[in-house]
């Protein structure tokens, strides 16, 4: 059996990492996002290089699913090795040499027969082992969609496109596929200054059969720099692990690594690992199903045992414990590391200690409701615990109430439709599965709704920027800052409230609800029927490219004028005004428009289609003005509901069609007016016509063009000249 090297090792252990935690991976790979800083410079170089936009990484890091981890496969191991090597003697970068079988059949010629799935990452070109798998991880590089013009050729400005991130992430895809059960790593360290390749030439090569039984497996260290976590030169060879399910006793030794892995059969067991340096035993329980199992001890960890069903006493480490205190009313002390508790039914007492831990409710089957600040702790397995430094909580699969404290507390909230609140802090906010209901300030750096319809509520003084369209959120609603809700890339219905403050709203791809509020607003809806509620303050308002978007003024308490909209630059096909006094310019358009004016004096100017103008009730002594433009129109002028006579104003240009006026009051006020038409100059100019209930009014000029006009309830004895405006 071909084992893996202290390199090797670690990449085993960084690549099980990412797929027990791909959410955590981000905060283990990248110190900031702004500015952009990785947790090596030359990671930080290949991001800047290539314009990772972290943003998008860390979104799509949390909509991961975590999944198994890999065993190690000897026969996998050899075709990798094989393969790495032949990028060096190529000097070259390749999945396939000339002459070379394709993967297939590399690993059963290696002795990898009965696969049921396969796959290979290569990085030929790696600094260091970290570098690799971030590289594996982010997969940086050029985007497809954007960095390339027609002719395939890179475009001058590609590092300003995109997100950095291979479309498909096909590296990520391998790490993360679940189909996958074991893997072999062959990496090569190539320091020869004549050759481009180098210094760490790797080949992954993934795989699972069909004949494959689950493992338990792990790694033993000695955690000299006390980071928790797999380092070169930490792995404790030779340490005997012995596992028992209480009749029968399976037995394996630590490779020199430090990694181990046995096949037993399904079920549960005790873990001992004894000798090999280790200063005494130390325990562990593991249950083994249908997937691998994966169970790290530290020799800090020795003399260490594990929780039973009774009232137990147990005390972490330094390191990252996961510890589930099974029933009973445990006490347990964390002392350093990020430790993860499972309290599970019964009173616990629950002491983090140092480092960023976390409480998690997961195995409850009733909501709890968890609340750091107040010290509230109730429902489900929550009932009667105390918890002392903990700074993280992860709920139960029910409807659960998650409120963090002045902390930077991390919160998810797991399947179930929760409430979260992070309060004060630099908060990290994850609905997860189910209709969530995720509050939040300026303060916290990430809030993300996962699956079902979830909510954003802005609390506070200060503006949040959220990519809703990118982090699952569908419903957000803003407070007095300014706040920016970008649902770009949003394929569900979204509505994005701004409140107060100068917002900036963006929809998606669905059909979108945008309401301001008050302040300079910016709105913006996307693809899709939209609907973008705005008043007389904002500065942008534009539709997008769906059809039929709408404009619905908003009647604010502060509003003291109406709103001034260019149908055509707004790219809206249909408006609706306030109380006060509205102006729609649709004399640009092409597109068909519904106009509302409601109450108001109201200017209302159709475009070259067929379109629709309401005057509606209105509370002056002037009117509202329509103007249909081309096409053939409909003309509503609406009722005066102030004691005014109506006194609506309808204009006909000279492109005008065949239009209809719905409801012209003939009293001598309200006007028909052709005064833009050289050619109408007098009554004698038209032919008026009687109808079934109407009069039409027709017009033909010297060129042969000609318009009509159907004037509803009137006939041809009831038009003198003052219905009319002439040159």
């Amino acid at each position: 059996m071909s084992l893996p090297s202290d390199v090797e090792q670690l990449t085993l252990e960084l690549i099980n990492r990412m797929r027990m935690d791909p959410t955590g991976e981000f905060d283990r790979l990248i110190a900031s996002i702004s500015p952009p800083t990785a947790v090596q410079s030359n990671i930080t170089s290949a991001m800047n290089f290539f314009g990772v936009d972290l943003n998008v990484l860390q979104a799509q890091l949390a909509s991961l699913t975590a999944v198994a981890p890999l065993a190690w496969n000897s026969n996998l191991e050899n075709a990798a090795t094989d393969h790495s090597q032949l990028m060096i003697d190529n000097d070259d970068q390749q999945h396939q040499f000339s002459g070379e079988l394709e993967l297939s059949g590399r690993v059963q010629l290696a002795g990898y027969t009965g696969w049921s799935a396969l796959g290979e990452n290569i990085y030929a070109y790696s600094d260091d082992p970290l570098y690799g798998h971030a590289g594996f991880v982010i997969d940086w590089g050029y985007d497809d969609n954007t960095d390339f013009d027609a002719n395939n050729e890179l475009k001058s400005n590609w590092q300003t496109l995109g997100d950095g991130i291979q479309d498909g992430a096909g590296h990520r895809v391998n790490i993360m596929n679940a189909d996958f059960t074991e893997v072999g790593i062959g990496i090569i360290q190539e320091t020869n200054s004549s050759t481009e390749v180098g210094e760490y030439v790797t080949t992954q090569d993934f795989g699972s059969r069909f004949s494959y039984q689950p493992q338990l497996l792990g790694v033993v260290i000695n955690d000299i720099d006390n980071d928790d976590f797999y380092d070169i030169g930490e792995g404790m060879g030779g340490v005997t692990v012995s596992i028992s399910d209480g009749t029968n006793t399976y037995q394996t030794t630590t490779w020199s690594s430090g990694g181990w892995q046995i096949e037993v059969p399904q079920g549960s067991y005790t873990i001992t690992y004894s000798g090999g340096g280790l200063s005494a035993d130390i325990v562990r329980l593991a249950t083994l199903n249908n997937i691998n199992v994966k169970v790290d001890v530290e020799a800090a960890d020795a003399g260490t045992g594990f929780p039973t069903t009774g009232n137990d006493i147990v005390y972490g480490d330094t390191s990252n414990n996961l510890i589930d205190l099974l029933a009973g009313n445990d006490i347990f002390f964390g002392y350093g590391g990020w430790d993860t508790i499972i309290g599970g039914p019964g009173a616990d007492t629950i002491d983090g200690g140092d480092g960023n831990d976390t409480a998690s409710y997961s195995g409850s089957t009733v909501g709890v409701n968890v609340q750091l600040q107040y010290g509230i702790t109730s429902g489900g397995d929550a009932a009667g615990d105390t918890l002392i430094s903990i700074e993280s909580l992860t709920g139960s699969n029910k409807n659960d109430i998650l409120i963090g404290d002045a902390n930077a507390n991390t919160i998810r909230g797991a399947n179930g439709n929760d409430f979260i609140k992070g309060l004060n802090g630099a908060d990290k906010l994850f609905g997860d599965l189910g209709d969530d209901w995720l509050y939040a300030d300026s303060l916290d750096t990430s809030v993300l709704g996962g699956g079902g319809i979830d909510r954003l509520i802005v609390v506070g003084s200060g503006g949040v920027t959220n990519a809703v369209g990118t982090t699952g959120i569908e419903i957000a609603v803003g407070n007095v800052g300014n706040d920016t809700f970008d649902g770009t890339g949003a394929s569900a219905d979204l509505t994005l409230s701004g409140l107060g403050g100068n917002d900036i709203l963006t929809g998606g791809d669905g059909d979108d609800y945008l309401y301001g509020g008050s302040g300079a607003d910016q709105l913006r809806g996307g693809a899709g029927l939209d609907r973008l509620f705005v008043d007389e303050a904002d500065t942008v308002i534009d539709g997008g490219s769906g059809s039929e978007d709408r404009v619905i003024v908003q009647q604010l308490a502060s509003a003291s004028s109406g709103v001034t909209l260019n149908m055509a630059a707004s790219n809206v096909e249909v408006a609706y005004g306030n109380l006060n006094d509205d102006t729609f310019n649709g004399s640009s358009s092409t597109d068909a428009l519904s106009l509302y004016g409601r109450n108001g004096q109201d200017v209302l100017t159709g475009g070259s289609a067929n379109d629709r103008l309401f005057g509606d009730n209105n509370d002056s002594a002037t009117g509202d003005i329509l103007n249909g433009g081309g096409g053939n129109d409909y003309l509503h002028g609406g009722a005066n509901t102030s004691g005014w006579a109506e006194r609506d104003q309808f204009v006909f240009d000279a492109d005008w069609g065949n239009d209809r006026i719905f409801d012209f009051a003939n009293n001598g006020a309200e006007k028909i007016d052709f005064s833009s038409i050289a050619g109408i100059t007098q009554l004698s100019d038209l032919t008026i016509t009687n109808g079934a209930g109407y009069a039409m009014i027709s017009y033909t000029d010297g060129g042969g063009w000609s318009a009509s006009i159907r004037v509803d309830g009137t006939t041809l004895g009831d038009f003198t000249n003052v219905d009319f405006i002439f040159v």
